[in-house]
């Protein structure tokens, strides 16, 4: 029979085998300390780190652990819950018919637990709810009318499905409708994070490397445990991608979205869509373009999206709440579509890297990855202690090389606008102003202040990946940040 240990109240420093999640841990870790029944959702991709994460905190107190399996039939699923509740203590020889019945066996096991806290984690829970299961009634009962009344029981649910917790949790109208005392959006690793783990498995990659794979595999922790030691970046690509048809995580895209959306059709082709645009759609845009009804179904699918980190969302200087613009900004996405999209062929990373369609991905993915590194940015700059809105800008002008076009700008509670303007390069070498490009940088400045008639005071901003050279041109950069600004 499975026990779980006695909570020690001075219990601190628990299994610091982690990478970041500081705020997660100690979330969990209150949990113990807690005077009253706990009920956690704690979310986020596939192979983000969740399973990993509470089991590393919390393991030594579960008093209960069972994790959902996928593409079981309900009968499958409550033969395989039941085999869970025999290995912590219930013996049973009838079968299992429904789960009121698999619930009230779970009650039978902690209500036998003397630990001081009762951990129950119930893992990838979107898979237990099968259609006609009568699972989430089930659930509902169990926290209602039991769990809810024992200041012991911390109930933590997991799950990869964003659209289950979304739609069946955060938006329940029935007995879960505001259960939760806690939702936990685990997020992707942060550059600084992939530098960490980097160090911590001696991978030996410096800092332009760690972009460059960031790039591709974004921060997703089970992507970073597949890089080999003693493989060079373009190697380990190579592995991962290209060496064959079957390569790891060659077709991981669609097992992605299937994990996370029941059905992930229409959620593909909404990312499908916005993978070939770096500007960004309105709902109405995409509605248009991929040919689906501009409705409430549409809304939540992006909602999902946004929460599940593919997409960026945010409404530009004075545009009303229609002009909502939605941008892709998963890096894993956007590599998809520029090199997996296709016909497999056995070109070499180091090979693609000499393409035409490389330099522009790579320019496209760097801006991504900074927008998603905007409270890095803001600390560098000094204003993270400002309340600011982080969008792009387009202009309605259509003249070639004066469209206005800006990568992303940080509106400022204190009247100021940062104009950010990014510049890729991988040559290691300080960027080089010319009069051409301070001309250009001046045009854009102008036609943003003269279309949305801002009167806050704007500021450019330069941000590379080594600096830029002190020229006479380059006056006009009011602050510079660099790539090593982003692991801050």
């Amino acid at each position: 029979m499975k026990t779980s240990k006695k909570y020690n109240v001075f219990t601190e420093n628990i299994h610091m085998n982690l990478i970041g999640r500081e705020k997660e841990r100690k979330q969990l870790i209150n949990l113990l300390h807690s005077d009253k029944a706990e009920f956690v959702a704690l979310y986020g991709r596939r192979r983000i780190g969740k399973t990993f994460l509470v089991k590393e905190t919390l393991q030594d107190y579960f008093t209960f652990y069972y994790s959902g399996l996928n593409n079981l039939t309900r009968n499958l699923q409550l033969k395989a819950f039941k085999n869970t509740l025999i290995d912590y203590g219930i013996d049973k020889k009838e079968k299992i018919t429904d789960w009121f019945q698999a619930f009230s066996y779970l009650r039978e096991i902690i209500s036998k637990s003397n630990s001081k806290s009762k951990v129950i984690f119930i893992d990838e829970i979107a898979w237990m709810d099968n259609p006609k299961s009568e699972f989430l009634p089930a659930l509902e009962n169990f926290w209602n009318s039991f769990a809810s009344n024992h200041k012991e029981i911390k109930l933590i649910i997991c799950a990869s499905s964003t659209s289950w917790i979304i739609n069946k949790v955060f938006h329940n109208r029935g007995g879960l409708h505001n259960r939760l005392t806690l939702k936990i959006h685990l997020q992707q690793f942060t550059l600084k994070e992939c530098e960490e783990f980097s160090i911590m498995r001696f991978l030996g990659f410096s800092r332009l490397q760690i972009l460059s794979l960031y790039m591709i595999l974004g921060g997703v922790a089970y992507y970073w445990t597949l890089l080999i030691k003693g493989l060079s970046v373009s190697q380990n690509i190579d592995l991962l991608f290209f060496s064959n048809q079957d390569a790891i995580l060659r077709r991981e895209f669609n097992e992605l979205y299937s994990s996370l959306f029941r059905n992930p059709e229409e959620y593909i082709k909404i990312i499908s869509t916005l993978g070939k645009t770096k500007k960004g759609m309105t709902r109405g845009e995409i509605a248009t373009s991929c040919k689906i009804a501009n409705n409430t179904k549409l809304s939540n699918e992006l909602e999902e999206l946004v929460t599940s980190g593919f997409l960026y969302c945010y409404l530009p200087i004075g545009k009303k709440q229609n002009g909502v613009t939605y941008q892709l900004v998963d890096a894993f996405s956007l590599f998809h579509f520029q090199f997996l999209n296709k016909p497999f062929s056995q070109d070499s990373w180091s090979y693609l890297k000499n393409s035409q369609e490389y330099r522009v991905w790579c320019a496209l993915a760097y801006e991504r990855i900074i927008l998603l590194h905007a409270n890095s940015v803001k600390k560098a700059l000094g204003i993270s202690g400002i309340m600011t809105n982080v969008y792009c800008w387009y202009s309605k002008r259509e003249e070639k090389g004066k469209n206005g076009q800006l990568d992303f700008l940080i509106d400022r509670a204190d009247n100021t606008i940062n104009i950010i303007e990014v510049k890729w390069s991988e040559d290691g070498r300080e960027y080089v102003i010319t009069k051409d490009i301070m001309e250009n940088l001046l045009t854009k400045r102008d036609v943003f202040q003269q279309e949305t008639k801002t009167k806050k005071t704007i500021l450019l901003t330069l941000i590379t990946i080594s600096g830029y050279k002190n020229n006479s041109y380059s006056e006009c950069i009011a602050s510079s940040l660099t790539l090593d600004d982003l692991f801050i």
